[in-house]
Formats: C-alpha cells, sequence, structure tokens
C-alpha cells in the first residue's frame, strides 16, 4: 500500500494509515511494508513509488 501525504498536517498519511488498519481488522495480510510519501519531501510521488 502506498500512502500519500503532507507532514505540516496532524494526520500525516492518515487515510493510508487507516485503510490500512481496517484491511488488517478484516483478516489481510500485507504482502510488503507500507510506503509513506511525504509531499514536503518529495513532491513527485512516482519518483519515490516506482522503486518501492
Amino acid at each position: 500500500m502506498i500512502a500519500l501525504g503532507d507532514s505540516s498536517y496532524d494526520n500525516f498519511c492518515g487515510a493510508g494509515r487507516t485503510f490500512d488498519a481496517l484491511l488488517q481488522e478484516q483478516g489481510a495480510t500485507r504482502v510488503g511494508d507500507v510506503l509513506e510519501i511525504d509531499a514536503i519531501e518529495q513532491p513527485e510521488p512516482e519518483v519515490a513509488s516506482c522503486p518501492w
């Protein structure tokens, strides 16, 4: 899962984190780590997500 966010906000990657938690509650199994991309550090998310 890729979670996009902006660390200047209190709920950084909140939607991705919430969705991940809901999937876990339903018995889903992760196949890899969650990738959190901060728009402040990485304005082009595809640069960080493609190698992931």
